[in-house]
């Protein structure tokens, strides 16, 4: 992997959000976030409601793309009519690690696969607070070696994942797949379990995930056992030269917006190429069924799996 080499693409900071959006975060504002719920009948109640509002606004699953969910691996697969040798994107999605399944990403996965003709596995886990994030980590990692030792060798594999996902998928990159995937993607991530920076305090309330929600999911996250060994922004020399080429799409309304900055920033050797989404919002992702600025932020991502 070639070293040295930063590119950054950032737009002015001054363009108001989305006008769609700004009615959505209208909407969330008169709804006060749930935040440290424990489980039971009311967490499983937030995660019923959080994906109907997401089922309300996210793409369609593309058509012409194959959908198939293999329980026993814990996984998803969108897969399109190409059968050649092609790309193989493993996505490990956001939520907070308490939020959110495969089927809420299925529209966005599945119109990857089919404007980019690869196939993706998502990945579903144990979600906390019923469950530690070691373990959570430990599932996604015997899951993504199982899936990686079924794939044919003459295929791409990227790894990729958005918010905690992110997190995730770079900290299996750094400690137990070192050299293994051609690119990663890193999609408005958690980059920081431990500081809050001025992101929070602008965007902290009605913009799609709260600071609360946040300081939540950073405690629910913190774990010994991997800290001990990975840390996004004290990553060693020999870490940075084992991970590939990196593509980092982060928004500007997101509390995560500054960690994101800096660690582009900070991140000392990385093959970086970043977008910076200036008009959008945390999670825009899912909902490109109808906000036409998430869409276009969709098929700007696109490019990172050609």
């Amino acid at each position: 992997m070639t070293l040295a080499k930063q590119e950054r693409c950032h737009e002015v900071a001054s363009v108001a959000l989305a006008a769609g959006f700004r009615q959505l975060a209208a909407l969330l504002r008169l709804y006060p976030a749930e935040t440290e719920l424990v489980a039971g009948s009311g967490l499983d109640a937030s995660r019923r409601n959080a994906s109907a509002w997401l089922a309300r606004h996210t793409l369609q699953p593309a058509t012409g793309v194959r959908i198939t969910r293999l329980a026993q691996d814990s996984c998803t697969v969108y897969e399109g009519s190409c059968t050649q040798p092609k790309t193989h994107v493993l996505f490990i999605h956001g939520g907070g690690l308490v939020y959110n399944s495969t089927r809420d990403y299925d529209g966005v996965l599945s119109y990857w696969s089919a404007q980019c003709a690869l196939t993706i596995t998502g990945f579903d886990y144990p979600k906390a607070p019923e469950h530690s994030f070691d373990t959570i980590f430990q599932h996604l990692q015997i899951h993504i070696a199982r899936r990686i030792a079924g794939l044919q060798a003459a295929e791409r594999i990227i790894l990729a994942g958005d918010s905690i996902g992110a997190y995730i998928a770079l900290a299996l990159a750094t400690t137990c797949f070192p050299g293994r995937f051609e690119r990663l993607v890193l999609i408005y991530p958690v980059l920081d379990l431990w500081h809050q920076r001025s992101s929070y305090a602008l965007y902290g309330s009605g913009y799609f995930l709260s600071a609360a929600q946040m300081t939540w999911y950073q405690r629910l996250a913190r774990t010994t056992a991997l800290n001990a060994n990975f840390e996004p922004f004290s990553l060693t020399l020999e870490q940075r030269r084992q991970l590939p080429n990196i593509d980092l799409y982060s928004a500007e309304y997101d509390v995560l917006r500054d960690e994101a900055l800096d660690w582009v920033r900070e991140a000392h050797g990385l093959d970086i190429r970043h977008r910076h989404f200036t008009r959008l919002p945390h999670n825009f992702c899912l909902y490109a069924g109808t906000q036409p600025a998430a869409m276009a932020g969709v098929m700007e991502i696109s490019r990172s799996w050609i």
